[in-house]
């Protein structure tokens, strides 16, 4: 299927969005089998707007697709926690109509998207529609909403006529959706809708529901599944009608923190059972991460299509992150500053906290006075700065947990008054430093890590410590007495500048040991990509000929192997782009899979064909049974005939020899011939085989045929006889025979 794509913006085709739309209406995408992307290049305001794609070459398959141009998406900034502060944009405004309103065939799909409402029941995106057919598609996916939803709803899923038992093609999933002030819920469902994988936040007021779901005529409920939803749920009834079976079904896992409110008549339905629990939650009132000893709300799904997600990214079991974190979520790491202590130009940081695996500290103030890693203990956490300059400091530790949540931790200062400190021990005018012994050593090197130490230095008086840098000797580590380190979190394939010195009492610094130390690549998991298709060529009854692209990789592609059973098993072919396939079965189907692999094993998608072989040439000759026979024999005529031959295909015709097999003529599908102008008295040696489209002959049958021998010439010859009569005596003959 072809994809079309309309370009709004600043430099693009489309600069207005009335023009944008009147084109994306005048296009039959379901005509002319097309899909059809609104690639958006910068953000947009609509007010009072009707984008109605209904009965316009609209269907199931064929729908427009509205999105960030690439790298302008929210998520392409990284992924966020809170609200973000970059991407594309659509902001709806309704006034004396709906902001956003469009009946069918569109998607909305990772967008930032925001709206205020200053008239009653005029909601801000008003998506699907209440007439149509169940093909229709209409959705919001990917995005981040953030509305105000005044006195009206600000999303509103519409999907009537119902789909009985279908999946609904209206739907909103992997959304984040945030609503404040106003009265209304956040998202509103009428119809059956798809509504999936959301996580859907009313910060204020707490009475406001998140979702409220109106069932009555045609009005069948909706799928709700694995939602997370802080803001509870309203469930409205208006007339005798139940939830649809199937949608009763398919609502399942979602996640809770509110109440349930039941208003209206008719006929009462348990939501309960869509719930998993319904759980207070505390949150840090700024993020959308569960303040420090919050109670989290529900439990990991086994599998990733039954977790709410708000990025689209679950991997198995792996938390997701949101306005309402699972429980399956490590908690973050918590902890205080005790002590900040100095010694000259050092400064020593320590600590105490839980649940911290690794971490960092900082030196903050007029100048930089570095940052270093976290030694981690039972319960403890230390830090030495080595060589801080002059100045004013504030410290801050960064605690992280398993999971790479950071917890952030200040307090304590420190002063820097002079370079050279205030050491103790022997007087200043030891100006000689310690020498460093030896090279540095190298073990436990991986893609991140490795370790570093080295013999122990001399000095005049004493060795007193000594110091490691990573990157050449811009920021040092304080190692104490410790001639080994080891180095953690570096960046696979990178090369560290790794140096060594140690200082006496004095504060006398050795000239330092250098060494680089690359680290191992980081392995190679991406599969080469193969593009195009396998062409086929030189096909016959038993082999053909298989040609296909180069494929491409984030290292190198190393070979291919092709399968000719669909996949199931699989030949290596090399580093080729054909192969000459042999042995095959006549007539048979071979379901063709080519694919690309790299050196670490990767292998890619796999190109497919079907390739039909030739049925197998016909080799078997005709088979005739019988015998030929003559008729009508005179001195130069006579006519043949034989029967019919038998062939494994079918026989094409006869050819017929009258010399004994030197030459043969073609009779084609006959089985009879008058042979004429013949010589009297002399015998034919007749031949008669069948052949069949392939060019196959029988063995032929075998005749004699002997012609009758010549009578007297007529009229007579010279001197009037016949053949040696008279003529009165010839006449006296005939009359004595009874012949006038």
């Amino acid at each position: 299927m072809a994809t079309i794509a309309l370009h709004y913006g600043a430099g693009q085709a489309y600069t207005t969005w009335q023009d944008l739309r009147a084109a994306a209406v005048a296009i039959n995408l379901a005509g002319t089998d097309q899909q059809g992307e609104i690639i958006l290049h910068e953000s947009i305001t609509i007010a009072n707007n009707t984008l109605d794609w209904l009965g316009l070459g609209i269907d199931a398959n064929h729908y427009w697709r509205i999105k960030p141009a690439p790298g302008l998406g929210w998520k392409d900034a990284g992924l966020a926690y809170s609200k973000p502060a970059t991407g594309i944009k659509i902001t709806a405004n309704a006034g004396a109509s709906n902001g956003f309103k469009a009946s069918n065939g569109f998607v909305l799909d990772g967008l930032i998207l925001e709206g205020t409402n200053t008239t009653a029941a005029k909601p801000q995106f008003d998506v699907g529609r209440t007439s149509g057919t169940d093909n229709d598609v209409a959705g919001v996916e990917n995005c981040w909403m953030d509305l105000n939803n005044g006195a009206s709803y600000p999303l509103m899923l519409r999907r009537s006529p119902k789909a009985t038992g279908a999946l609904p093609t209206v739907f909103a999933r992997r959304n984040v959706i945030v609503v404040s002030g106003g009265t209304q819920p956040a998202l509103v469902t009428q119809g059956n809708p798809l509504v999936e994988r959301n996580t859907i936040r009313v910060p204020t007021p707490a009475s406001v529901n998140g979702i409220r779901v109106i069932i009555g005529a045609n009005n069948h409920g909706g799928w709700c599944r694995d939602n997370a939803v802080d803001g509870g749920i309203l469930e409205e009834h208006t007339g005798a009608f139940s939830i649809e079976a199937a949608a009763a079904t398919a609502s399942v896992n979602n996640h809770y923190s509110g109440a349930f409110t039941k208003t209206g008549t008719g006929a009462g339905y348990n939501l309960s059972g869509w719930v998993n629990d319904l759980t207070s939650a505390a949150f840090d009132g700024t993020g959308y991460r569960p303040a420090s000893g919050g109670v989290l709300v529900g439990a990991a799904s086994a599998t990733a299509e039954n977790t709410p997600d708000i990025n689209g990214s679950n991997s198995g079991m792996d938390p997701d992150v949101g306005a309402i974190q699972r429980d399956a979520a490590a908690p973050l790491a918590t902890g205080s500053i005790t002590s900040v202590a100095t010694s000259g130009q050092q400064v020593s940081v320590s600590g105490t906290q839980s649940l911290a695996v690794s971490g960092s500290a900082s030196l903050t103030g007029s100048t930089s006075g570095g940052t270093v890693p976290l030694t981690i203990g039972s319960g403890v956490f230390a830090a030495e700065f080595a060589d801080v300059p002059p100045g004013s400091y504030s410290c801050q530790v960064l605690l992280y947990n398993s999971e790479g949540a950071v917890t952030s931790v200040t307090g304590g200062s420190v002063v820097i008054n002079d370079i050279t400190g205030t050491p103790e021990g022997p007087a200043v005018d030891d100006a000689i430093p310690p020498q460093m012994q030896g090279a540095i050593s190298l073990s436990n090197l991986t893609q991140d890590s490795y370790t570093t130490g080295v013999d122990a230095a001399t000095d005049n008086v004493a060795v007193t410590g000594y110091r490691v840098s990573q990157d050449g000797g811009s920021t040092w580590i304080d190692k104490g007495t410790a001639r080994t380190h080891s180095h953690t979190g570096r960046t696979p394939g990178a090369t560290d500048q790794v140096r060594w010195s140690a200082r006496d009492e004095a504060g006398n610094w050795a000239t330092p040991l250098s060494r680089a130390v690359t680290l191992a690549a980081a392995p190679d998991t991406t599969p080469p990509v193969m593009t195009g298709s396998i062409a086929v060529s030189a096909k016959t009854h038993n082999s053909y000929t298989l040609t296909w692209q180069a494929a491409t990789d984030a290292v190198g592609v190393t070979g291919y192997e092709y399968s000719l059973n669909g996949g199931t098993s699989y030949a290596d072919a090399g580093a080729v782009l054909t192969v000459n396939v042999t042995g095959r079965a006549p007539s048979a189907t071979d379901q063709v899979r080519v694919r690309a692999y790299d050196a670490a094993g990767n292998k890619a998608t796999p190109l497919s064909a079907s390739v039909t072989l030739d049925a197998a040439p016909d080799t078997q000759a005709p088979v005739m049974t019988g015998a030929i026979a003559s008729s009508l024999v005179t001195q130069t005529n006579y006519t043949i005939d034989w029967p019919a031959a038998t062939d494994n295909v079918a026989v094409t015709g006869y050819e017929v020899s009258l010399n004994g097999g030197t030459t043969y003529t073609d009779n084609g599908t006959a089985r009879t011939r008058a042979v004429t102008g013949r010589t009297p008295g002399s015998t034919d040696q007749v031949r008669v085989r069948a052949y069949d489209a392939a060019g196959n002959r029988a063995t032929p049958l075998s005749l004699s045929v002997a012609l009758q021998t010549g009578g007297g010439t007529l009229p007579p010859g010279p001197g009037g006889k016949i053949d040696g009569f008279a003529p009165a005596a010839f006449f006296q003959m005939l009359a004595m025979a009874g012949e006038s």
